[in-house]
């Protein structure tokens, strides 16, 4: 199998593997099973999966996401930048502190 072929493979395997991972993790909680998380995070965990899908859908723009889910600009940004699919707006959350002395 060539090179390509063989990254092609891996690469739906992948894609695979997470769609299942997160049917199951859809199927746990509308059964109750939560673990021990809190609603918060299991409302942070829920966003990371919809709004990047939602963000594809809305042609990458934010400021469609945030019409069409009802919640701020902001709040996609830093979804989508914790998902690694934008960069951060905000050098503090990136990491890249201006040195002051």
């Amino acid at each position: 199998m060539c090179e390509a072929h063989a990254e092609d493979l891996q690469t739906l395997r992948r894609k695979l593997l997470k769609a299942g991972t997160i049917d199951s993790v859809l199927r746990q909680w509308s059964q109750g099973i939560v673990g021990d998380k809190t609603f918060q995070q299991i409302t942070e965990e829920f966003a990371s999966i919809v709004m990047p899908k939602v963000w594809k859908r809305e042609g990458r723009k934010i400021s469609r996401v945030a019409a069409r889910l009802s919640i701020s600009p902001k709040k996609v940004r830093r979804v989508l930048s914790n998902a690694g699919l934008i960069e951060s707006r905000n050098p503090v959350e990136s990491g890249s502190q201006l040195n002051k002395d």
